[in-house]
């Protein structure tokens, strides 16, 4: 089963007008392996990502899909809709 990962990036920017200046800072992301979490709802409460619920990182359904309640099957209806009905692996 696949488990959450943290993705570490640079954000850069830079601007020429109306003056030069430039800036970079370090993001962070998290990656949910949304079809395991539906097999294991509690997936993420051992990273402390609490599902639904506040903690430390939340993930809140609501947030994701146009405010659906459950975000997978946002993502499903919208690859139904395209005509993809072969994905069968990981929706991260």
């Amino acid at each position: 089963m696949s488990s959450a990962k943290i993705n570490f990036g640079l954000v850069k920017h830079r601007r020429f007008r109306p003056a030069n200046n430039a800036f970079g800072y370090s993001v962070f992301t998290v990656s949910i392996p949304m079809r395991a979490r539906k097999a294991n709802p509690n997936l993420l409460d051992q990273y402390r990502l609490c599902n639904n619920r506040w903690g430390l990182c939340s993930f809140f359904d609501k947030d994701h899909g146009l405010g659906s309640s459950n975000s997978l099957a946002w993502i499903e209806k919208i690859l139904k809709e395209n005509q993809i009905s072969n994905i069968d692996g990981a929706i991260w």
